[in-house]
């Protein structure tokens, strides 16, 4: 057990949770990128049945220091009906990583999708 000799408790507090962040932080597991995004590949757009990550679908993924994802995404139309299951997917596949804090998925339709995006070993299975 550490035991700290300091004046206040603030202090005390505050030093316990900046080792307990630090020691948290330091044995987290380790994720990239390309973690994320094999993950993803589990997601499907309910109307394609093709992956989102295939589709083009998702634009950039970005992991803070803190172990925070944020996923920015698009859907392949602005009125997709499945675009709450789509982003609660992708939320919960990423969450299910442990090292993982906050996961936010931004949805945007700039630029807008189109059949261009899909990987092209895809796009030829689907003859587009």
């Amino acid at each position: 057990m550490l035991c700290f000799n300091v004046q206040s408790q603030k202090y005390d507090l505050f030093l316990i949770t900046f080792l307990k962040q630090n020691y948290i932080l330091r044995n987290m597991e380790k994720f990239s990128e390309e973690k994320i995004k094999e993950l993803l590949t589990d997601v499907y757009d309910p109307e394609i049945h093709v992956d989102i990550v295939s589709l083009g679908l998702v634009y950039e993924i970005k992991i803070s220091d803190n172990n925070d994802v944020t996923v920015i995404m698009t859907l392949t139309f602005p009125g997709c009906p499945y675009g709450p299951a789509i982003v609660e997917e992708v939320e919960e596949k990423i969450k299910s990583l442990k090292s993982v804090r906050n996961v936010s998925v931004e949805i945007t339709f700039e630029p807008a999708w189109t059949p261009d995006m899909i990987d092209p070993d895809i796009r030829a299975a689907l003859n587009l």
